[in-house]
């Protein structure tokens, strides 16, 4: 398992950053900067590019090399994210190569 700091395997696609609702603690806001941040019921997500299911897509992946393009200061749940173990994770992984290799997207 490799988190967005360093190359991700082929495997992985940075399949976590397809995922919605991507909490961020406010003390993170300064160093992502506000308009990359949504406020919900009082908890601040962040903001996703518009196209996956939704928009599920994070705004600092860069969707052909599958790296984060804050990695310097990513926020601390992404960090700490591990898709390991999580139920339904191996289908959305699937679904999310399906997405990928529809708009021409391969592997890094």
């Amino acid at each position: 398992m490799t988190i967005c700091k360093y190359s991700r395997s082929h495997y992985c696609l940075s399949a976590c950053c397809y995922k919605t609702k991507k909490i961020i603690v406010s003390e993170e806001i300064d160093e992502i900067g506000l308009e990359n941040v949504v406020k919900k019921n009082d908890k601040h997500y962040l903001k996703n590019k518009e196209g996956f299911w939704a928009g599920g897509v994070c705004t600092f992946l860069d969707e052909e090399t599958c790296l984060c393009d804050i990695s310097h200061n990513m926020p601390y749940k992404c960090q700490l994210y591990t898709c390991y173990g999580e139920p339904g994770f191996e289908e959305f992984w699937q679904e999310v190569r399906h997405f990928r290799k529809k708009r021409g997207l391969l592997p890094p």
